[in-house]
């Protein structure tokens, strides 16, 4: 008999050969043996991170992993505190993130609802329908077999989490550390793309479409930054001089100031992108599925004469929404190159009409910008979030800070009205179940980059969320700036209660809270703002406090973002622009005053009747 180590100590050997050196988790009695054999190896080589909810524990490694390319593990104890996990993994399962999520279980084989044991039922089934690959150890001798290929599979064509279910006494079972013989080999998978090459045929095919087309459109989703395409996209538009938006997935895919980037993501571009989807004849999607918040790639909002050559590395998302003219399976940098050089053989110079329809949305862009810049600056007299979120941009782009934002309309600000970020220097987490996410995204992506600092910003309802972690934001020491957008209000359904429903607001209204009070209490650097004025100078002086604050920046709750309603259409069933309750909710909200009536009436106009 070799060398003999429990189930805990095999699950630290497993994770550290395959090169997993951050581990997220929350205390529990269940899960107590795997922490205290990861806390006695912390380290150079090991960082382990106690969050104080396994909601907030899970969405740091979801964030930790997309920034760092480094797969990250979350560790938590069973029954509801496994399941606290399914919010952050469906967000890493939707946004393609591998991720180790591993729960600890209860030591009986489940009963399938046929006792009365809540803790007996099927854990490792829940995970199922949001992982790639999922397993529960049956013998101590299991786990690191499948640590190993769990970590193998979450990086295997299409990305995304896996999940592993120990049962507790199998933490503290012994077995031969000779194990991991002929286990070990290859056991470090790399987070990185997967490169496809395309059939040629539809390379040439996607070349023939794209030649007969006058107004074609590039749709851009994550797929594009899995695959490591901003700068193949950023050449080959440039190239072509086709217009380009993103899905919220996509969002930093692509260089907000490129010369081909009519604004996003999705209906955040109000008009330039309604009239895109409206009359574009072609669509290159590259690495997106269409989902529900780009209005599923289909009419009413969408053009049903589109043709669209859609390309992506896992061929269940091709067609899952649209029906393609040319279906590509294949990882987007690669086709990128070789759709660019099939071009170039065929002579391709960029047709006149093309620049003309550029020019069109771009002019779309440039003037809706333009307006609503004009509203943010009026002398309102509460705060416009607008205003918040062009402030902050601008110091977020003059200090090179990285970016979170959480929350509804203010993710919505963010995109209308933040000037130009480079690639990856905003994360929103976008996928699925992420309202709230913020906090703990905040945390992972900080630790992610610890040579630069973060910036969260977020609403008032998403902050309450994960409030708890500003404890670890302050245990943990770590510089990330706050600041929250606070309204009083779930203020994106309100907002369509105004525009929907004649101003029947039901269950929107947050009470006025003091966040930089509670802030205060957990030792950040603290203050509120209530005037425009104040904006920039309390950032500058969070920045330069050099440790955790927080901005509680108290905005107009009867404002709202133009493209709000497009949000309403795309996401509320049964929601329809109906004339009689837009005209009364104009009416009853007279008081907001003309000019934001006014802008709200352009918006509508030109993204849905005119053009």
């Amino acid at each position: 008999m070799g060398e003999q180590v429990n189930g805990a100590g095999l699950l630290l050997q497993a994770m550290l050969r395959c090169g997993v050196d951050h581990v997220f988790a929350v205390e529990s009695e269940a899960a107590g043996p795997a922490l205290a054999a990861l806390d006695a190896a912390a380290g150079d080589d090991l960082e382990v991170v106690k969050a104080r909810d396994e909601i907030a524990a899970a969405a740091m490694a979801d964030a930790f992993t997309f920034r760092s390319k480094k797969i990250s593990a979350v560790v938590t104890g069973s029954g509801g505190r496994s399941l606290a996990q399914v919010s952050a993994v469906t967000n890493a399962w939707a946004d393609k993130i591998p991720l180790l999520s591993i729960s600890v279980c209860d030591d009986d084989a489940p009963d399938f609802n046929k006792g009365v044991d809540r803790r007996r039922f099927d854990q490792t089934g829940v995970f199922r329908a949001v992982t790639k690959w999922h397993a529960r150890a049956e013998v101590v001798e299991d786990i690191p077999a499948l640590i190993i290929k769990g970590l193998a599979e979450s990086v295997r064509g299409r990305m995304g989490p896996v999940h592993i279910d120990i049962p507790a006494r199998l933490l503290r079972e012994a077995a031969d550390v000779d194990l991991f013989a002929g286990l070990t080999e290859g056991a470090r998978p790399a987070f990185a793309p997967r490169r496809l090459r395309p059939d040629p045929a539809l390379v040439e095919k996607a070349v023939d479409e794209l030649f007969q087309a006058r107004r074609p459109l590039c749709f851009i989703g994550a797929g594009v930054m899995r695959s490591g395409a901003e700068a193949t996209l950023a050449a080959f538009l440039t190239k072509t001089g086709i217009p380009v938006t993103t899905s919220m997935a996509g969002m930093g895919g692509v260089s907000s100031d490129h010369e081909c980037f009519i604004g996003g993501p999705s209906y955040a571009a109000g008009e330039a992108f309604h009239r895109a989807i409206k009359k574009a004849d072609c669509v290159l999607a590259l690495g997106t599925a269409f989902g529900g918040l780009e209005g599923f790639g289909k009419p009413p909002l969408w053009n049903g004469r589109i043709k669209f050559i859609h390309v992506d590395i896992d061929p269940l998302q091709i067609g899952l929404n649209v029906s393609p003219a040319v279906p590509v399976q294949a990882d987007v940098n690669t086709f990128l190159t070789e759709l660019a050089a099939a071009m170039e053989r065929h002579n391709f110079r960029t047709p006149a009409a093309w620049g003309e329809w550029r020019s069109e949305l771009l002019a779309l862009k440039k003037g809706r910008y333009a307006r609503l810049l004009k509203e943010a600056y009026r002398d309102w007299p509460a705060i416009h979030q607008g205003r918040l979120a062009h402030e902050l941009g601008k110091k977020v782009a003059q200090d090179d800070l990285l970016m979170v934002i959480d929350g509804g309309n203010t993710a919505l600000y963010a995109a209308m009205y933040a000037p130009p970020l480079k690639p990856g220097q905003s994360f929103f987490p976008y996928g699925m179940a992420a309202l709230g996410a913020g906090v703990p995204a905040a945390v992972g992506m900080q630790l992610a980059s610890p040579e630069r600092r973060v910036m969260l910003c977020t609403g008032d309802g998403s902050m309450l969320y994960n409030v708890q972690e500003l404890e670890t934001i302050a245990d943990r020491g770590l510089p990330i700036m706050i600041v929250v957008n606070n309204d009083s209000a779930w203020n994106m359904i309100r907002c369509a209660q105004t525009s929907m429903y004649a101003c029947n607001y039901i269950g929107t209204d947050l009470p006025d809270i003091d966040y930089a009070q509670i802030a205060k209490g957990f030792g950040f650097h603290a203050e509120t703002v209530t005037r425009a004025a104040e904006i920039v100078p309390a950032y500058e002086r969070a920045r330069d406090s050099g440790g955790p604050a927080l901005v509680n920046v108290v905005t107009d709750k009867t404002n709202y973002p133009d493209a709000v309603i497009s949000f309403a259409l795309v996401e509320f069933d049964g929601v329809e622009l109906d004339p009689g309750n837009l005209l009364k909710g104009f009416w009853r909200s007279r008081s907001d005053g003309f000019a934001r009536a006014a802008e709200r009436v352009a918006y509508i106009y030109k993204s849905f009747i005119s053009g």
